[in-house]
């Protein structure tokens, strides 16, 4: 089971940090409204459109993309504009920009997707930790619990930071008292780290439903809760620079993400995500 996104307003600022539930009443204007679903039910229509797009614009002799075109699209007319939510399930991912702060400078960490482990960005740079967002749990309790994006976040750091195991709803719920994510969230609420909410993304190809986000760590918390951070996870590997002293740690820098950019190995979303926080960078580290 996950939350569908049914309906969400535009953000009169350009980025908010998350508070503790996705949907705030005293702000109306600034809610992420959902209801329950299938994680297939979005599935089913994302790999949908990606098929047929392909079926029809991948050249059959391997040279290339043909010119993008509405022609022979037709489950892609059906879904009709890709704005209007009310019209099929759509499954969103929270997407975390991970940044590292200390007197030295700021870092990242980029995911290398392994194509044959997951359904979205296969075989590409994706910022992590990145995960549907849905209760840990089919049972009534979690998805009481779990509505909530710095849970889903903190379970996504103990999975692919941590390597532990994935909550992925034929168990019991979370715990949030027991560890790791009892320190993710004395950590958060002590302001060790600081999160903040960029927008809503669509994915241009498969629409699928991307909830940008910054966490900020300060660099004692980041280096004690990702002490035992692992070199790969059920989803891919770490990427690393470096060859004397390989590190998973990329510098927040213009000309670092200028050269992922062009690389053209960054996940759509992933490099949405990494431009709007630089653009923003001053709000997201404080510094004016």
């Amino acid at each position: 089971m996950c939350w569908y996104r049914t309906a969400i307003a535009e953000f009169d600022q350009p980025m908010m940090p998350i508070t503790a539930r996705p949907e705030t009443p005293s702000q109306p204007d600034r809610a992420l409204t959902f209801t329950t679903g299938t994680y297939f039910g979005g599935v089913d229509v994302s790999e949908a459109l990606a098929h047929e797009m392909a079926m029809y614009h991948v050249a059959g002799d391997g040279s290339g993309i043909l010119p993008a075109s509405w022609r022979n699209l037709n489950f892609r007319r059906l879904v009709g504009v890709p704005f209007t939510p009310s019209r099929r399930p759509t499954a969103p991912s929270t997407d975390t920009l991970t940044l590292r702060v200390d007197d030295d400078g700021v870092s990242f960490v980029l995911h290398n997707r392994a194509a044959g482990n997951v359904a979205v960005a296969g075989g590409m740079l994706h910022i992590m930790p990145a995960g549907v967002f849905q209760p840990s749990s089919v049972l009534p309790a979690a998805q009481v619990a779990d509505f909530d994006l710095w849970r889903n976040m903190m379970r996504e750091y103990s999975e692919e930071f941590l390597g532990s195991a994935e909550h992925g709803g034929e168990g019991k719920p979370a715990d949030y008292s027991a560890e790791p994510l009892a320190s993710f969230d004395r950590a958060y609420a002590a302001g060790g780290v600081r999160v903040f909410c960029l927008g809503v993304a669509l994915d241009a190809l498969t629409l699928w439903g991307e909830i940008l986000t910054v966490a900020v760590f300060d660099g004692p918390t980041y280096d004690r809760l990702f002490v035992n951070m692992v070199s790969a996870n059920a989803e891919g590997t770490v990427v690393k620079t470096g060859r004397v002293r390989p590190t998973s740690a990329l510098p927040f820098t213009r000309h670092t993400i200028e050269e992922l950019t062009a690389s053209g190995r960054l996940a759509p979303t992933a490099a949405g995500c990494i431009q709007l926080a630089w653009e923003h960078r001053r709000t997201i580290l404080g510094r004016g």
